[in-house]
């Protein structure tokens, strides 16, 4: 598209676009404002407001960085949990048969 729109065309798309903007963006806003309207419907009493912000996805490096030895640290620990789950879970699994199923095909 770029290759046969003129500068003119261009111009008048980019005011458009501040008048009305579309894409991801606006969509995860209002995403957003859909999710801080149900979280302050169902807060406590004095709990913060949220805002649509507080639930818009964040893209790209964050500010502060975490030092590599404290991510080392949380991906062993994660590891070492996951492990455990799984070595857990080989032992204590069942399998489910027919009975199991109820009319609803739900177990």
């Amino acid at each position: 598209m770029m290759e046969r729109i003129n500068s003119r065309e261009l111009t008048e798309w980019i005011a458009y676009w501040q008048i009305e903007p579309w894409g991801e963006e606006r969509a995860d806003y209002r995403s957003g404002m859909i999710a801080s309207v149900i979280a302050n419907v169902n807060r406590g009493k004095g709990g913060r407001r949220y805002k649509p912000q507080d639930f818009m996805p964040k893209f790209g490096l964050s500010k502060k960085q975490k030092p590599v030895k404290e991510m080392r640290n949380i991906f062993l620990q994660a590891s070492s949990a996951f492990k455990r789950k799984q070595d857990y879970g080989q032992y204590n699994s069942r399998k489910i048969s027919g009975s199991d199923v109820g009319q609803d095909g739900l177990i």
